[in-house]
């Protein structure tokens, strides 16, 4: 893995979604108009799909005012045709596993789950705390940690080693990546979303999801990912590929102007957001 370099992220066109996701694109599409609610919420579930919209929207050749760092906003200057033939172009991940039957499987299931989970908490809790728009928080969630998808599908084997060593808890997976390839899944989100002309809004939340809101530019979407993040593998729902979680303490809640008290208010509706969220990816 010393062999990887960084800089080979930056050429990548995009990343392929699993082959259910496609098919109940295909048959959303086959069922025009009265379906395109139903293509909206594939989007904001699918974390390739998403960075395939975010990047058009992003490009040179529409000139939009400011940078688009919202998939509904995205959704709403695009239009949907042009949506539904941006989507069309999405490949197929053909190493599709759901775990188990070899040492390097990965559970491909899990990991879009964990993501939908993180965005649906992350929007949610950007309307209960307010001072942050909740579609940026929604889309930050869903797109946070493409460089952990980038690495499973491009380098499977050689990444599940890294995993293998993570997962014994004796130290952090960024550590690992960083000990093995010199740099580490975080670093891999900000060049492929730099790469593709995402807004800064979105680069820095890669970045602040895996530091602390004592950072001097740690931003609030970044926090609220950070606390959607955490739920979400509290609530059963992690990905799968890291084991030492950093747990959140008063100095995030204080940051995000609420409490410990006021998240177990919140509680079960975000529950249902989340729940919401698999909901619609197994179905």
């Amino acid at each position: 893995m010393k062999s990887l370099k960084l800089d080979e992220f930056k050429i990548l066109d995009g990343l392929p979604s699993l082959p259910f996701q496609i098919l109940k694109l295909l048959d959303a599409v086959s069922q025009g108009t009265v379906d395109n609610y139903n293509i909206i919420n594939i989007i904001q579930n699918d974390p390739p799909m998403a960075c395939r919209i975010l990047r058009v929207a992003n490009a040179p050749l529409y000139s939009f005012a400011a940078k688009i760092s919202s998939l509904s906003r995205a959704a709403g200057l695009l239009s949907m045709e042009p949506i539904k033939n941006i989507l069309l172009t999405t490949s197929i991940l053909e190493r599709h596993r759901d775990g188990g039957g070899s040492e390097h499987a990965l559970d491909h299931n899990r990991l879009w789950v964990h993501f939908a989970v993180t965005a649906a908490i992350a929007g949610h809790l950007g309307r209960l705390i307010g001072d942050v728009e909740p579609d940026d928080c929604h889309t930050a969630g869903l797109i946070h940690d493409i460089g952990k998808l980038a690495l499973v599908v491009n380098f499977p084997g050689d990444y599940a080693p890294i995993l293998q060593s993570a997962a014994k808890g004796k130290k952090p997976l960024l550590e690992m990546e960083r000990e093995s390839m010199g740099f580490d899944h975080s670093e891999v989100s900000q060049v492929m979303a730099e790469h593709w002309g995402f807004p800064r809004l979105l680069i820095d939340v890669m970045k602040n999801c895996h530091s602390s809101e004592s950072e001097k530019d740690f931003d609030r979407i970044s926090g609220v990912v950070l606390l959607a993040k955490s739920l979400a593998d509290s609530w059963g729902y992690s990905d799968g590929l890291e084991t030492c979680i950093t747990p959140i303490g008063d100095p995030l809640f204080s940051f995000l102007g609420m409490s410990q008290k006021s998240l177990k208010k919140w509680e079960p509706e975000l529950k249902e957001y989340a729940e919401s969220a698999v909901h619609f990816l197994e179905n």
